[in-house]
């Protein structure tokens, strides 16, 4: 079974009258749809300030300064997640 094929078989989890206000809320600014666009909205904008302020991280040294080998270490200790790096940050390569 593909993702296709299981996303479209996905079922609301609501009742068929509360299934029935959903759809039309949707077109009204209160349904899920628009919900996911407002969310996913606020996704893009905050992965793109996180992006920016991990290049401010690496210029600023600060990761160095607490013992660690590369940004992507520091920021993924501070964002509680795991390095996803294939390499050494350029300036640790000077």
């Amino acid at each position: 079974m593909t993702a296709r094929t299981t996303a479209t078989q996905h079922q609301p989890r609501t009742t068929s009258a509360a299934t029935n206000n959903a759809s039309a809320d949707a077109f009204h600014g209160d349904g899920p749809a628009d919900q996911f666009r407002s969310t996913a909205r606020t996704w893009a904008r905050s992965q793109q300030a996180l992006v920016l302020l991990a290049a401010d991280i690496d210029d600023s040294g600060c990761w160095l300064a607490e013992g660690h080998t590369t940004p992507a270490s520091w920021i993924a200790l501070a964002a509680e997640v795991e390095t996803c790096t294939g390499s050494a940050s350029p300036s640790t390569q000077r």
